[in-house]
């Protein structure tokens, strides 16, 4: 039996979907298109265009932003209108089964609206969708009762679906996204040791901006500092620029501790990978993030994870005590005291660093191409399958 025409609406997407289309497109072959917009703000986006081997349909389309959580401190959720007239022509001439749409947004509504089966893609949480007004709610709730099925990344996104959307729980298929693997000349494996008096190297990548919680990391190890019998035990790396560069730098003065955090600034992926390798402990205290890929990121290199409670991946990428913990991001003692567990137990890097490695393996292209295949198949059947439980 032949596989059925997809079509994926993406507005636009990073280099890290890209695997996940060729994989999808390995699968399906011809029967597999993307259709994407022309207009990209981001540069990343702008270079994902051109990559990859799957097929795909650049039409003309701009976004109008509504909301922007940077502004908002992390408060508020990202929205905006992603505009073009010539999807719903495309979408008959490709004459689809199914149509894979990423959120609730217009190009969702309109594949709903020229009755498509569709998969709706999704990877909000109860806390990054707190803000979220009655009227989107209810453009939501609208659509949850036309799509034939639902991908997320993990159990958080699910239960948002689920308690508070009313999505039927078999419809709800999860293994959304996946990091890139290392390159092969920074890939590095479970095994490596630390001596007693070794330094840590506290490691974060990311965006400089409010939501980050950069300044909430630069507290906790001002207290770090006070609590470490002696100077030099410990050092923070963060990499990314941003519109909060500056004062973080300040931010560091002020607390005593600019010798011990160094900002490197935005790099190239493969100067990010050469900081990956060089650390020892991944720790991202961020106020509000559905699936943080850095932290898949991270693990794949086998670094243990210190993650923020507001970040949507921690049901399901941190093993308390196995390859890292959770943490309340305002509590600073509390993540002072986990960071002071590597510095006086640096074999934990190792230990931690190799269950990293064991959980990051269940997320990777294939099985993601198979979790949307099983949500396609539901979609057109209504009959699900096994790699939900898996």
């Amino acid at each position: 039996m032949s596989e059925p025409r997809i079509v994926y609406l993406c507005s636009s997407f990073a280099p890290y979907w890209v695997q996940i289309f060729d994989t999808l497109n390995d699968r399906l072959g011809s029967n597999f298109t993307v259709i994407t917009q022309s207009f990209h703000s981001g540069t990343h986006a702008r270079l994902a265009q051109g990559m990859g081997k799957f097929q795909r349909k650049i039409i003309m389309g701009g976004r109008i932003s509504l909301s922007d959580r940077e502004s908002e401190g992390g408060r508020g959720t990202p929205f905006g209108i992603n505009i073009a007239p010539a999807l719903p022509w495309t979408l008959f001439r490709l004459r689809p089964r199914v149509v894979i749409t990423n959120n609730f947004g217009l190009w969702t509504l309109a594949a709903i609206a020229m009755g498509y089966s569709t998969v709706v893609f999704w990877e909000g949480t109860f806390h990054t969708e707190r803000t979220v007004k009655n009227w989107r709610r209810r453009i939501r709730q609208w659509i949850v009762k036309r799509a034939g099925a639902f991908v997320v990344n993990g159990t958080a996104a699910r239960e948002y679906l689920h308690k508070g959307l009313g999505v039927d729980d078999a419809s709800i298929f999860i293994g959304g996204l996946c990091s890139d693997p290392p390159p092969s000349e920074f890939r590095r494996h479970a095994g490596r040791t630390k001596n007693q008096n070794d330094p840590i190297n506290f490691l974060f990548v990311g965006r400089l901006i409010k939501g980050k919680g950069v300044d909430h990391l630069l507290n906790a190890a001002a207290l770090l500092n006070k609590m470490v019998p002696s100077p030099g035990r410990f050092t923070i790396t963060v990499v990314g620029d941003g519109s909060e560069s500056s004062e973080l730098a300040r931010l560091a003065k002020n607390l005593g501790i600019a010798e011990q955090v160094h900002f490197v600034g935005e790099l190239h992926p493969n100067g990010v990978w050469q900081h990956y390798a060089e650390g020892d402990v991944f720790v991202l205290p961020t106020l509000q993030d559905n699936w943080p890929l850095v932290v898949l990121e991270a693990m794949s290199m086998g670094l243990p994870i210190l993650l923020s409670r507001h970040a949507g991946s921690v049901p399901d990428l941190i093993s308390e005590n196995g390859n890292g913990h959770s943490f309340d991001p305002y509590e600073y003692d509390t993540l002072a005291s986990l960071m002071k567990t590597y510095i006086d137990n640096p074999n934990l890097t190792t230990s931690q660093g190799a269950r990293s490695l064991e959980i990051v393996e269940l997320h990777n292209p294939t099985r993601t191409s198979n979790v949307f295949m099983s949500a396609v198949d539901f979609a057109c059947s209504g009959k699900t399958k096994s790699i939900n439980s898996q």
